[in-house]
C-alpha cells in the first residue's frame, strides 16, 4: 500500500481540483481502503 499511495495522492489532487486536499485524501483512502478491504456481504 505504501507504494500505491502516493500516486493515488498525486492524481486526485490533478484529478479532482475542485475538492479541497483534505477532500482528496478522504477520496483516496475510502476507495483505497474500499478496495483492499474485506468484501461485503451480498
Amino acid at each position: 500500500m505504501t507504494g500505491v499511495l502516493p500516486p493515488l495522492m498525486e492524481h486526485a489532487a490533478e484529478d479532482l481540483s475542485e475538492l479541497s486536499a483534505a477532500q482528496a485524501a478522504d477520496v483516496v483512502v475510502d476507495t483505497l481502503l474500499r478496495g483492499v478491504g474485506t468484501p461485503q456481504a451480498r
